[in-house]
C-alpha cells in the first residue's frame, strides 16, 4: 500500500519491544500488512473477501487497541481508520468489491 504511514502495519505488533503488556488481552487474531503480502505471494488467498477481511482486520485492531489511548496513539487509531478508508476507496473503484456496510467499516459498533 502506497500510503506515508504504511509503515506502521507492514510487520506483525512486538507486544514486549513495544512495551503493550495487554495488547494480547485485547487483540486475539493479530494481523499486519507484511502478513497478507505474504500470504498473496504464497497464493493462501481463495477469494477476494478472505483477502479484504485480513487487511480490514489490521486497520481494526490498530483502532480497537489504540482508540482509548491518549495522544500518538489515538492519533494511530485515526490514521488506521483513514488507511481503511482508502483501501475500501481503491477495492471499490476498481469494482474488486461492493462498497461495504457501515457495519463493515466499523460504524455502529459498541
Amino acid at each position: 500500500m502506497n500510503h506515508k504511514h504504511s509503515w506502521l502495519f507492514d510487520k506483525p505488533v512486538d507486544p514486549e519491544k513495544l512495551d503493550l503488556p495487554d495488547y494480547f488481552d485485547k487483540i486475539k487474531q493479530p494481523m499486519d500488512l507484511g502478513t497478507v503480502r505474504t500470504k498473496l505471494d504464497n497464493q493462501e488467498y481463495h477469494t477476494v473477501d478472505d483477502f479484504v477481511a485480513d487487511v480490514y482486520l489490521t486497520f481494526d485492531n490498530a483502532v480497537l487497541y489504540n482508540a482509548d489511548k491518549g495522544d500518538n496513539e489515538g492519533e494511530l487509531s485515526e490514521v488506521a481508520k483513514g488507511m481503511k478508508e482508502q483501501f475500501v476507496a481503491c477495492m471499490t473503484s476498481q469494482e474488486l468489491m461492493p462498497p461495504p456496510s457501515p457495519r463493515a467499516m466499523g460504524l455502529g459498533r459498541r
